[in-house]
């Protein structure tokens, strides 16, 4: 009986059997079991943190993302605002300078009428100011149509302005009743170097024929700037009187 217990036992080793635990399972399987609980704990654990790591780098390259976008807005406003007023200011004209503030803008056609003054009889007087270069026109009219007179027709021009600034008189008179010149200077007034002051005269005979003849004529005037300032604070005024040399 004993040898063949101990036959028993030797039967498991023969065959390469071994223990069982109290589940059933052989030790190695056991063994497998808790590595595959490792491996499994493992890939859990790695994906755990994956997904820590995909959530950390997505969030933080999103807020990163963000504020890239954020500097280009603030790169595209600052652009925008950048570009506005430069835009507008460069969008005038040319860079040429600004006009001479001294220069009238009205021609000649668009001269300022000062009226009218007689040129043979009394002592009538016109004024005009400005303070920059003008054109004005005056028209000097013919009235004493005696038969036994015939004076000429006169006018006298004086233009005083600030010593500071320069302006020269020019005198254009038509050569018909109701013309008007622009081009043909008829007489000039500048100033000398110790005075603020311009003259100019004009006279014309009286014609006179069957009927009698009106010699009124219009005079157009320019005040040209010289030289010097010129503005509100230093004006010039122009005095026309007629009958006068």
């Amino acid at each position: 009986m004993r040898r063949a217990l101990a036959l028993f036992a030797l039967l498991p080793a023969a065959f390469g059997l071994h223990a069982c635990g109290a589940n059933g399972d052989t030790g190695d399987e056991l063994d497998y079991g808790l590595d595959a609980g490792k491996a499994s704990d493992a890939h859990a654990d790695a994906r755990s943190d994956g997904s820590r790591d995909g959530a950390s780098d997505s969030s933080t390259d999103g807020a990163t993302d963000g504020g890239t976008k954020g500097d280009g807005a603030s790169n595209n406003a600052d652009a925008s605002s950048d570009a506005g007023p430069d835009a507008a200011g460069d969008a005038g004209p040319p860079d040429a300078g600004l006009p001479d503030p001294c220069a009238y803008p009205a021609a000649c056609a668009a001269a300022t009428n000062m009226g009218n003054v007689s040129g043979d009889t009394g002592n009538g007087f016109l004024r005009a100011t400005g303070s920059t270069s003008k054109w004005l026109v005056v028209r000097v009219t013919e009235d004493d149509s005696s038969i036994f007179s015939h004076p000429d027709i006169r006018a006298k021009f004086t233009l005083t302005h600030d010593p500071n600034t320069r302006f020269d008189l020019f005198v254009y008179r038509s050569s018909g009743t109701g013309d008007r010149n622009c081009s043909s200077v008829t007489a000039t007034g500048t100033r000398t170097s110790t005075t603020n002051v311009a003259g100019a005269s004009l006279s014309w005979s009286d014609t006179y024929g069957l009927g009698g003849n009106d010699d009124s004529r219009n005079i157009v005037v320019e005040v040209r700037h010289v030289s010097g300032p010129c503005g509100a604070a230093r004006p010039w005024y122009l005095d026309v009187d007629g009958n006068a040399q």
